[in-house]
């Protein structure tokens, strides 16, 4: 067997395992989709040598098996053998530009949908709801995912090549029922706009709660200030003051 064996160890996911105060596998963060494949080829060639070609298990393992095994890999079928790269052991030799992945929790009418890109130097995450569906991540340098490009404007020409990339992959992959989910993929800056809104009121919120924990902001009232493009909008967040003991 060890002359002529070909072993694979993989996983279908991983686990949040508190990561972004996450603990399970519906999410799209890197601790559950980067998942190991691992190959011992006859004799372990290559063995100890990690490559960096993207693999989508999902797809990619059965046209794989069926390369290796001499059998013809069935219609319809969407992935891509990796024996040729597995074999050689070259970081050189080209391999699938960028994979997707999909979470689907939707089946019970209110779960969540969700599409990752992942190309060699960013991830584009975008799900059909939350407060940032649309995630944008640089993979060279933020490998825990702790920063969303996808809110910067330096960043929109990424952004917006991730958001055809996905439209390109949809179109070739079309779902039963033809392609319902491209509405789902933001068009221009109005989704960013809204998520940089959004980040805003929420740090200005938490602004305002650990004021009234501190006892600085005012006993009837506090104002909450945001600036937006063209004024500055405020909004009274009613505060009932703490109740008297009697004495």
């Amino acid at each position: 067997m060890w002359k002529n064996t070909v072993i694979i160890f993989t996983s279908d996911h991983g686990d949040g395992q508190g990561a972004h105060q996450w603990n399970q596998k519906s999410v799209l963060y890197e601790e559950v989709v980067n998942v190991p494949f691992i190959v011992c080829l006859p004799e372990g060639k290559h063995a100890g040598k990690v490559l960096p070609q993207l693999v989508n298990n999902g797809v990619d393992l059965m046209p794989s098996l069926c390369d290796w095994a001499g059998v013809e890999v069935p219609a319809g079928r969407q992935g891509v053998s990796i024996r040729p790269i597995v074999e050689k052991g070259d970081a050189s030799v080209e391999g699938q530009p960028y994979v997707v992945t999909e979470t689907d929790f939707s089946e019970n009418g209110g779960g969540t949908m969700g599409w990752m890109v992942r190309s060699g130097n960013y991830k584009y995450v975008l799900y059909n709801m939350g407060l940032y569906r649309e995630q944008l991540f640089d993979m060279t340098s933020d490998r825990g995912e702790m920063r969303n490009l996808a809110v910067e404007e330096k960043y929109t020409p990424v952004l917006e090549q991730y958001r055809r990339m996905l439209e390109e992959w949809m179109k070739k992959h079309p779902v039963k029922g033809g392609l319902p989910y491209l509405r789902y993929i933001p068009k221009g800056k109005k989704l960013k706009k809204i998520n940089i809104m959004r980040r805003k009121y929420i740090m200005a919120g938490a602004m305002l709660y650990l004021s009234l924990l501190a006892g600085t902001a005012s006993a009837n009232s506090s104002a909450l200030v945001e600036e937006t493009e063209n004024s500055t909008e405020v909004w009274q967040v009613p505060h009932k003051p703490k109740a008297q003991k009697p004495v």
